[in-house]
C-alpha cells in the first residue's frame, strides 16, 4: 500500500516585508528574482500542492486590539512529502535563502479531529 503523503505549510520569514521588497523593484528585477523560484518549483515537481503567494499588510491581532506584526511572513507555499525530513531535503537549496537573514518555518497540516 502506498504511503500517504502529509501536507506542510511553508512560511517564508524575512526582516523585510514582501511589500517593501516588491515596491522597490522594477519589473525586470521582479522577473529576474522569480527565475530561481520557478526553477525550484520545477525541481520539486509534484511535491508542490500550492505554490503560494507573497503576503502583505501583516498585523498582530489580540482580544485587546491589533498592532503592526513584528515578524514578516513574506509568503507561503504548501508542500506534500512523506515526513518532515523529506521537506527539509526539498528546502535545502531554496531560493528564499538568497537574502541574508531569511528563514523558513515549516508546519505540518494535521488532520481535523473527527473528519
Amino acid at each position: 500500500m502506498p504511503l500517504k503523503m502529509k501536507k506542510f505549510l511553508v512560511l517564508y520569514m524575512s526582516d523585510v516585508s514582501a511589500e517593501d521588497q516588491m515596491k522597490n523593484a522594477n519589473p525586470d528585477e521582479m522577473k529576474k528574482g522569480m527565475e530561481p523560484w520557478m526553477a525550484w518549483f520545477q525541481k520539486v515537481g509534484m511535491a508542490i500542492v500550492d505554490q503560494g503567494a507573497p503576503l502583505g499588510n501583516d498585523i498582530h491581532v489580540t482580544k485587546a486590539g491589533s498592532s503592526k506584526a513584528k515578524a514578516h511572513i513574506g509568503g507561503y507555499s504548501i508542500l506534500q512529502a512523506e515526513d518532515m525530513e523529506a521537506v527539509q531535503v526539498l528546502l535545502a537549496d531554496h531560493p528564499h535563502f538568497m537574502m541574508d537573514g531569511n528563514t523558513i518555518e515549516v508546519l505540518e497540516l494535521m488532520p481535523m479531529p473527527g473528519m
